[in-house]
């Protein structure tokens, strides 16, 4: 099935806009079900969540692709692959803040014009569970990203990576543990959904999250002109390429040498000539794999 798509513009380039036919089946049938009204709100508040993204990650010079709206929640493309930590905290905070700040700005209304409670009250609904819902630190939730951001800080990527999936399970363990309790009361199959949708999630390859900004090189095309700096790493022959690619960051041009137990040079690499390899071989091959 084709997914639906148009095009939105931000700031001059243009970020396609799709929706999954899974999403589409679910608003219409929301209408012979009479929550029509709640599916496009929720729809709504999840596009304009998602747009935030967009324009935050544009102001700070980022390339966004596209926005996918899913039934269980959106994706914004290609904007986190070459995320700074700092940047990524903050774009992936712009989407929630929005929310907030939606609801927020509907009460005011409220207060100024009462009557319309009855027909935003949903919207509002909607904002307050995208703004609390997507502060839990579970990936690829936006708290999810943030705690992510932080633990990179403080350790290397990969690691990082490890702890997010490790808290991801939980959550998606006690979500389930909830989903079982509702059914004794009342069943909230969104929980159970939901909950299985996580846990999934949390088995994605992680390689993507770690290793696809290693391959793409606009920033630092854009930093060229200015300068960055040159760093050299040196590495043994039995080490993973995985583990090289963790220490290949944004933010300066790297030289791999390849030397052996004396220390001895046997090979130099660039780093446009590393991404090739991580392009060509698998990550969990050593570099005595890809240079003998």
């Amino acid at each position: 099935m084709k997914k639906t798509q148009k095009y939105i513009k931000i700031n001059k380039k243009r970020l396609k806009f799709a929706i999954h036919p899974i999403t589409i089946v679910l608003l219409v049938f929301s209408i012979f079900v009479n929550m029509f009204w709640v599916m496009f709100t929720y729809f709504i508040s999840l596009l304009y969540h998602e747009l935030a993204h967009a324009l935050v990650a544009n102001k700070l010079n980022y390339k966004c692709e596209k926005i996918v709206i899913y039934p269980t929640g959106a994706l914004l493309s290609g904007a986190y692959d070459e995320f700074s930590y700092k940047d990524e905290i903050i774009v992936s905070l712009a989407g929630p803040l929005s929310n907030l700040a939606m609801s927020i700005f509907m009460i005011f209304v409220w207060w100024i014009f009462p009557e319309t409670y009855n027909f935003t009250s949903v919207f509002v609904l909607a904002n307050v569970s995208l703004f609390l819902f997507n502060l839990l630190p579970i990936f690829p939730l936006d708290g999810g990203r943030v705690l992510l951001a932080i633990l990179s800080y403080k350790t290397n990527r990969l690691e990082a990576i490890k702890i997010s999936k490790y808290i991801t399970i939980i959550f998606s363990i006690l979500l389930f543990l909830l989903f079982i309790v509702t059914l004794f009361f009342e069943p909230n199959f969104q929980i159970g959904i939901t909950a299985i949708v996580v846990f999934i999630s949390s088995f994605a390859d992680s390689k993507d999250l770690c290793y696809k900004r290693v391959i793409k090189s606009d920033i630092k095309r854009k930093k060229i002109d200015r300068g960055i700096k040159c760093v050299t790493l040196v590495f043994s022959q039995n080490t993973s390429l995985s583990k090289v690619s963790i220490k290949i960051d944004n933010f300066a041009y790297y030289l791999i040498k390849v030397v052996d137990d004396d220390f001895n040079c046997i090979y130099e690499l660039s780093e446009r000539q590393f991404e090739d390899i991580c392009i060509k071989y698998p990550l969990n091959y050593t570099l005595k794999d890809v240079i003998a």
